[in-house]
C-alpha cells in the first residue's frame, strides 16, 4: 500500500512540474510610440511628465519599462511591453503611459520616440 502511495505521489509531482511552465505564456517586445503629449519647456531639476501613447498587438500587453541611449543632449527612446497570457485576442490597442523627463543643466534636449520605423521627436528647453 505505501509503494502505491508512493507512486502515486511521484507521479502527481511530475504532472505538476511538468505542466507549471507550459501553461505561462509571456514575452516582452517593443512597442511603438503613437502620440507624445507634455511640456517643452522646465527649469534645471523640475521634472516634467510626458504622456505617451503606445500600440501593443493583443489584450495581454501592458507597458514594462522603457530603453533609453543618450547620445549628448539626444535621447533615443523605446517603449517596452510585456505579454501575458496564453489565450490572448490579437488585436491593436493604443494604451499610455508617463515618461518623467528630469535634467539637472540647462540646455535644450531632444527626446526621440521610436515608432514603427521612425522616431517621434519632442524637443525640450531647460532653463534656470
Amino acid at each position: 500500500m505505501k509503494i502505491q502511495v508512493y507512486k502515486l505521489l511521484v507521479l502527481c509531482i511530475f504532472f505538476v512540474s511538468c505542466s507549471e511552465g507550459e501553461n505561462e505564456c509571456s514575452y516582452e517586445a517593443n512597442s511603438p510610440t503613437l502620440l507624445v503629449e507634455g511640456s517643452n519647456t522646465t527649469t534645471i531639476n523640475q521634472p516634467i511628465d510626458l504622456t505617451l501613447t503606445y500600440e501593443v498587438i493583443s489584450e495581454c500587453g501592458n507597458f514594462k519599462s522603457f530603453t533609453e541611449q543618450v547620445t549628448g543632449n539626444t535621447t533615443e527612446i523605446i517603449v517596452k511591453a510585456r505579454y501575458v497570457g496564453c489565450d490572448c485576442p490579437q488585436l491593436l490597442t493604443n494604451k499610455t503611459t508617463t515618461y518623467t523627463f528630469n535634467k539637472s543643466q540647462v540646455g535644450t534636449y531632444v527626446l526621440k520616440f521610436r515608432t514603427f520605423n521612425n522616431f517621434i521627436e519632442h524637443t525640450i528647453e531647460v532653463t534656470n
